[in-house]
This record gives C-alpha cells, sequence and structure tokens, in this order.
C-alpha cells in the first residue's frame, strides 16, 4: 500500500496545511499518522475507502460476520 504524497494531499483534500489536511481526514473518519513536520500520513486505499463509504464497513478477522442470519 503506497502513502498518498504531501502534493497528493493537497491536491484532493484542496488544503495546504498539514493540520489543516490532517482535520480533514479525521472528519471523514480516518486516524493518520502525522510526521513530525505536520503532514499527515495515510494510504491510497484508506482515503478511496472513506471517500466512498466503505471505512469500517467489515467486521474484524477475529470476529465472525453474522449478517448472514437472520
Amino acid at each position: 500500500m503506497a502513502d498518498l504524497s504531501p502534493k497528493d494531499l493537497e491536491r484532493i483534500l484542496g488544503l495546504k496545511q498539514g493540520a489543516a489536511q490532517t482535520r480533514a481526514l479525521r472528519g471523514m473518519g480516518l486516524r493518520p499518522y502525522v510526521r513530525p513536520d505536520g503532514t499527515p500520513v495515510v494510504t491510497w486505499e484508506a482515503l478511496t475507502m472513506a471517500m466512498t463509504g466503505h471505512l469500517g464497513s467489515k467486521a474484524p478477522a477475529n470476529q465472525p460476520d453474522f449478517s448472514a442470519l437472520g
């Protein structure tokens, strides 16, 4: 999984400052790691899942999915 570059985040989010990008990502339900320079680290996969509404839709791997049992 590749991380988005700071330029990618600026282009996608429309925000230049790392703190603003971090707030925007947290508002989308992500919990990005923050580099020492203040810019967030997020993968393309995580951002795509958040933007398409699929973030957190999977059950944790160690718990069964009971949704099929009605």
